[in-house]
């Protein structure tokens, strides 16, 4: 393997759409086609075309609100990490339940999806695109990282990262929610 992470720019909405449409979620899974919407749009559910969600992905993407980082092996996208300023994600800041702190630029960065390819799972993507993370938001002077682990372990789709993820790293537990937890690193 020849891992690369690279930060999601404006103009890199192709490897991202290679990644989902490609790479992501093997045929017939119930995922495709998700573009990892959740995180930046209170109204999600009404982008029900697969066009449609395209479209928002890629304005999301160029007018960079939508930030992360894309995991590649070679020129293969194998691995998608959604991540950036807390205050940016919408349906994150507007609910009441992930508040822990100010909401305000700057001060949080978060973790809110990772999906690594099948394939891939299992060799250290995940803490590698993390650790990455860590690295970028203590250089542009984040005071903390979060993460939001599902408290069902057992949930078959951990797409907000596990709790072993964020422990390994010195995250510690912060809150407990209906469903999640919150994890949280001071850089």
């Amino acid at each position: 393997m020849n891992i690369s992470i690279k930060p999601l720019m404006p103009g890199m909405s192709g490897e991202f759409f290679r990644y989902f449409e490609e790479s992501a979620f093997p045929p017939g899974d119930p995922r495709a086609n998700c573009y990892c919407l959740e995180s930046h749009l209170i109204d999600e559910a009404r982008y029900t075309e697969v066009f449609d969600r395209r479209m928002a992905a890629k304005e999301l993407i160029d007018s960079g609100r939508m930030t992360g980082y894309l995991l590649f092996d070679g020129d293969r996208p194998v691995g998608w990490c959604n991540a950036g300023d807390k205050s940016a994600y919408e349906t994150v800041c507007g609910d009441d339940s992930f508040f822990s702190e100010d909401c305000g630029p700057g001060v949080i960065s978060i973790m809110y999806c990772m999906d690594i390819a099948e394939g891939y799972q299992g060799k250290g993507l995940a803490t590698m695109a993390l650790e990455r993370l860590l690295s970028d938001a203590r250089s542009k002077g984040y005071r903390y990282v979060e993460g939001y682990p599902f408290t069902k372990r057992d949930y078959p789709w951990q797409y907000h990262g596990t709790v072993g993820l964020y422990e390994r790293l010195g995250f510690v537990l912060f809150a407990q929610r209906q469903g999640y937890y919150i994890y949280r690193k001071e850089l």
